[in-house]
């Protein structure tokens, strides 16, 4: 009985840790306003999303492990940063203007 416990519990934690992750967040300007459209990508893979008309986006079903996520719109720098994907993550872009004045 303590060895049919212990195997179920491996199994748990072993079907646990495959489960897939998100990422989920808003884009918006130096302001806080949602920046629709915003183009949102992760590498390795090319995963691509759009924000929608609030600047949010999100990616479903990710493997764990190191992500880099990029945003770009049309007048505003590029942004880029690294998240490591252990758990679901909440993560907001802030895009900064590239027009001069």
């Amino acid at each position: 009985m303590l060895v049919l416990l212990a195997c179920m519990i491996s199994f748990i934690q072993h079907v646990n840790s495959q489960v897939p992750f998100t990422i989920t967040g808003t884009v918006v300007d130096e302001k806080g306003r949602p920046l629709p459209g915003t183009s949102v990508f992760l590498s390795p893979g090319n995963i691509g999303s759009v924000a929608n008309m609030d600047g949010k986006y999100s990616f479903i079903g990710l493997e764990p492990g190191k992500y880099v996520i990029h945003a770009s719109f049309m007048g505003y720098e590029k942004y880029s940063d690294t998240l490591i994907v252990e758990n679901n993550i909440a993560w907001d872009i802030r895009l900064e203007s590239s027009l001069v004045d």
